[in-house]
């Protein structure tokens, strides 16, 4: 989780990176700890001691020609905020099911890749029938060219496909240009349950739907296929 000290206390030793110490006194986790904590709440939440299966439906990929995964985006199952910004819900007429999830507050802030661990991020658990490589697409909106990018991954995972995800207008727009130049796409060696993660990048930014796809060729249109079964 990037600490380089777990046992001391940062205000003992008068450390100059409280982010890189577990705790900040005798009694109390730093920031950063207290984040990483939540995370790793949140995300034993979604096993169940008595079974060690799933406690949350998990969202099924679809057995079709270009097996797609689609997920609307108000439908996570792990929230995670941090500092000041979070991800909210908003209500939106032009949006899938009439809502969509926004990064607050809008304060031209950006986070880079190296460091999306200080950004808020949303969970969604889906079960993948195949290995290889999985096409992103996101249908996202952003006021500004300062608010129309995210991160996307799988298990915490940040490939330098999926990061820089943009290409949002105004308007509900689907998407899989990274600004790195490659369309966005994650590789994914095991078959089964994973969490696909979405990360702030720049505030502001609104997200309506999300999708995987093994083909290349797949392009979304209007609000896309039908969302995937849960089970």
């Amino acid at each position: 989780h990037g600490f380089t000290d777990t046992r001391r206390a940062c205000l003992t030793v008068k450390c100059a990176q409280p982010k890189q110490f577990l705790f900040l006194d005798e009694r109390h986790p730093t920031t950063r700890g207290h984040q990483v904590l939540a995370e790793l709440i949140m995300n034993a939440s979604y096993l169940t001691p008595a079974n060690g299966k799933s406690a949350v439906k998990v969202f099924q990929q679809s057995s079709t020609k270009d097996r797609p995964i689609a997920v609307e985006a108000e439908h996570y199952q792990g929230r995670i905020s941090a500092g000041q910004h979070s991800w909210a819900q908003k209500r939106d007429a032009q949006a899938a099911g009439s809502k969509s999830m926004r990064t607050t507050p809008d304060a031209g802030v950006l986070i880079p890749p190296a460091q999306k661990a200080r950004a808020p991020r949303l969970d969604y658990r889906i079960r993948l029938l195949r290995t290889g490589t999985y096409y992103v697409w996101v249908r996202g909106k952003g006021a500004t060219k300062r608010d129309d990018s995210l991160h996307v991954d799988i298990d915490g995972s940040l490939p330098s496909t999926a990061d820089s995800l943009s290409g949002f207008g105004r308007a509900w727009t689907w998407s899989r240009d990274t600004q790195g130049g490659p369309v966005a796409r994650i590789p994914v060696s095991k078959t089964g349950v994973h969490t696909l993660n979405l990360w702030m990048r720049e505030d502001g930014l609104s997200v309506d739907r999300l999708l995987l796809t093994t083909s290349s060729k797949y392009r979304p249109s209007g609000i896309g296929p039908a969302e995937s079964d849960r089970e």
